[in-house]
């Protein structure tokens, strides 16, 4: 690859001389025209993805003013780990409101795997073809405000930009047909480059003075739709399911609640984004917007899984404690949490029950023998980091259905507590709680647990808590733990 690819996005050089430069010192033209005669030859359409080295950019800031707020919209960031995703326009959407929806989206992941073209002006395990979306976290068909959700949604959009580190990449895919010509591909192709760069371009200079509502604050009074005996009907909840414990029922449940409110305004999705990023760094900042109706966004402290080709990465994240005034404060805090007895065989059965269910498709599996703490502005946690090789012929979604719902989320033994949850909680989880994330064709993806996460959906949001239920929990104090999990969403709504 010429070295200059990189300094294409210079002044000197305009939007049209950065195409030609493109086809004229890369492989393009001929992946056009391979992938126009595999077309033409297979009478099947296929997709073609061009990457290449983008200027750098806040992919949130390239979210507000590249995408249509009629369009798909898709956002990713955890800031420690320097890794941020931002597309729009969906292309493919893979979507099914059947319960065996890991099998049926990854079948058709493969499906559109196989029918894709990909160029690239670098190598890069983040350039090509991405899938962006989800699931739900009960199995059962979605219906009433989850309904454009269904049990599993993700999407291929037309254009996507990373930024990895000090790298940004620009990913545009587009479907061809058979009816489709190379000259007519290109044309596209060209056509959709410019229009990107244009705008890139046009807001780096200064040119769009500001976001429309940027860093507006809502003061007014957001209407409270839960209910005024909320907190005597949860503290029974948590009655019940103590006493299912010391039946012999199940061991541990986690229960969650919803808060329904009506914001005077119609809330701003990416200024929500935008303040959780900078308050919970350490938490994955995420957002799937379906349609301009409903939009499903967190900063959740909790991944799933992170795939590394032929290794993966996950946490145990369970035990919960408030943080203190001060550093004192907080120290005593954080030892009372290391010390307590409930909270750390809350844990142990999150870590168990990881380990149990990777057995059969890992190998290696290594995680330390006494949890840490990990803090965030409010809350510190108990924490145990797990990594495992994986073993041949494993696909990425087989992984994320082995591992959700974590104990730290649904409860032990997981099959015996997903029954109970339904009937104790009485709300909807819809995508709370769910596996949210991304996969690619390198073997590259990642999913959260999307807890700490709300829906927003025509003036009207539901954000959601839980915490976790075992013999000796308090009632009371598990449900201090859940408005203490509410802050995160309360406090971006304030924002947006």
């Amino acid at each position: 690859m010429p070295p200059h690819i990189f300094d294409i996005y210079n002044e000197a050089v305009n939007t049209d001389e950065l195409t030609t430069l493109l086809i004229e010192t890369t492989d393009l033209k001929s992946k056009i025209d391979s992938v126009c005669e595999l077309v033409t030859q297979l009478n099947k359409s296929h997709l073609f993805t061009v990457t290449i080295p983008f200027e750098s950019i806040d992919p949130l800031a390239a979210l507000e003013f590249l995408s249509n707020e009629n369009d798909f919209q898709y956002f990713w960031e955890h800031p420690d780990e320097n890794l941020a995703i931002a597309a729009g326009k969906e292309v493919i959407r893979i979507r099914t409101n059947q319960r065996d929806r890991f099998k049926i989206v990854q079948k058709q992941i493969n499906d559109w795997i196989s029918k894709t073209v990909s160029f690239s002006s670098l190598t890069h395990s983040l350039s090509g073809l991405h899938f962006l979306g989800g699931f739900s976290f009960h199995d059962n068909p979605q219906l009433h405000h989850w309904r454009s959700f269904g049990t599993a949604s993700f999407v291929i959009p037309e254009w996507l930009v990373i930024r990895d580190g000090q790298l940004s990449l620009l990913t545009i895919t587009t479907k061809v047909n058979p009816s489709d010509s190379a000259d007519s591909l290109l044309f596209t192709i060209r056509d959709i480059l410019h229009d990107l760069v244009e705008r890139i371009r046009n807001f780096t200079r200064d040119e769009f003075k500001s976001v429309e509502n940027k860093h507006r604050t809502n003061t007014l009074e957001t209407a409270n739709f839960e209910s005024e005996n909320a907190e005597s009907t949860w503290k029974s909840i948590i009655d019940i399911a103590k006493s299912r414990i010391k039946n012999g029922e199940f061991n541990k449940i986690v229960l969650a609640r919803e808060l329904g409110l009506k914001p005077p305004t119609d809330p701003a999705p990416t200024q929500m984004l935008n303040y959780l990023r900078n308050e919970y760094p350490t938490c994955y900042t995420f957002m799937v917007r379906m349609n301009k109706f409903s939009t499903f966004l967190g900063s959740t402290p909790e991944k799933l899984v992170a795939l590394r080709s032929t290794f993966m990465l996950t946490d145990g994240l369970a035990g919960t404690i408030s943080r203190g005034k001060t550093a004192t404060e907080d120290t005593i805090l954080e030892r009372k949490l290391l010390q307590s007895d409930k909270d750390l065989h809350e844990h142990e059965f999150v870590v168990e029950a990881i380990g149990s269910r990777l057995k059969d498709i890992t190998h290696n599996i290594h995680f330390p023998n006494q949890p840490g703490i990990r803090k965030y502005p409010n809350v510190q946690h108990l924490y145990t980091p797990i990594s495992a090789s994986l073993n041949k012929d494993v696909s990425p979604l087989e992984i994320v259905e082995k591992l959700h719902p974590t104990p730290a989320v649904g409860g032990h033994p997981r099959e015996l507590t997903i029954q109970h949850i339904q009937s104790l909680e009485q709300i909807d989880r819809g995508w709370y709680a769910g596996p949210v994330g991304w996969l690619n064709t390198h073997g590259r993806g990642e999913f959260c647990v999307a807890i700490r996460s709300g829906l927003i959906q025509e003036n009207y949001a539901r954000f959601y808590a839980g915490c976790g239920i075992v013999s000796d929990s308090d009632p009371q104090s598990e449900w201090n733990e859940t408005n203490l999990k509410l802050i995160p969403m309360l406090s971006a709504l304030k924002h947006a």
